[in-house]
């Protein structure tokens, strides 16, 4: 019993020794600013929709510039990859019906695919589809003239793995096309509030996670920044070139980065 006993304060001191280092850990974290306010809730498609609808870049960036592209490459099957509640394509739909296009909205998340799908009921050329990035197209049976993605690859990752499942929705003339914000700005923000280099450091080295308040939810959230360089190699590797790279002006602090990516067919043959 003694044994017994010993053996179990040992155990006891070893996990109140492990809780002190972790509270050590978090503490650091808050002196830091990393763990101010931050969440993991999920996102209130509510919320969101209200955010979608108040937010500049979407309305007088994004949805313009998607525009452009459908009408320069007279593109008529289009996919949103993280479409959230949808609001981007169900804006182009309303303001845009001449364009014709047959919109898929593809998301994993099914209370935000619930609302969108709700929000899209009466759309004509509208479908709300479960995707998930990870698994890639086995779901879906045709292919897409333009697929883009608004924000959305921040909080899944750009990786190889997720390149390539966004690529094989695009048809053989098909084109790619990511919103993203200039990430190096975020990166920057980081080393003054930790008062370290250790976030450009790893920038440099291709990928760092970024913690920031994000302003639809007023909620400090975690997302992986990746160089575009990097985003460019990972689409070079799964046989697309970029077409297309522009940094757009949101004011006079920060920009919008578009990537357009069309499939090598040089590098295929």
């Amino acid at each position: 019993m003694l044994d017994v006993r010993l053996k179990l304060f040992n155990e006891l001191n070893y996990v109140h020794i492990m809780l002190s280092k972790i509270e050590c850990v978090i503490s650091n974290l808050r002196c830091e600013g990393m763990l101010d306010n931050l969440s993991d809730d999920k996102r209130s498609p509510e919320d969101w929709e209200i955010g979608c609808s108040k937010d500049y870049v979407r309305n007088k960036i994004v949805i313009p510039d998607i525009v452009d592209r459908v009408n320069a490459n007279h593109s008529t099957r289009c996919a949103d990859v993280g479409a959230g509640t949808g609001y981007i394509t169900r804006e182009i739909i309303k303001k845009y019906p001449e364009l014709g296009v047959q919109w898929s909205l593809l998301e994993i998340d099914q209370e935000m695919r619930e609302y969108c799908a709700a929000k899209a009921a009466g759309l004509k050329g509208c479908s709300v589809i479960s995707y998930d990035v990870f698994e890639g197209s086995k779901c879906l049976s045709k292919k897409f003239d333009i697929v883009f993605c608004c924000f959305s690859c921040l909080e899944f990752g750009i990786s190889l793995e997720t390149v390539g499942n966004m690529t094989d929705l695009a048809c053989e003339n098909g084109k790619v096309v990511l919103y993203l914000p200039d990430v190096l700005e975020d990166v920057e923000k980081m080393c003054v509030e930790t008062s370290t280099t250790k976030p450009i450091s790893s920038y440099r080295r291709g990928v760092v996670d970024v913690s920031k308040v994000d302003k639809f939810t007023k909620k400090r959230e975690k997302f992986l920044a990746v160089r575009v360089e990097i985003i460019i190699s990972y689409f070079i590797t799964s046989g697309f070139f970029c077409s297309d790279l522009k940094f757009i002006r949101r004011d006079e602090e920060r920009s919008v980065v578009v990537l357009e990516f069309c499939r090598d067919h040089a590098a295929n043959r």
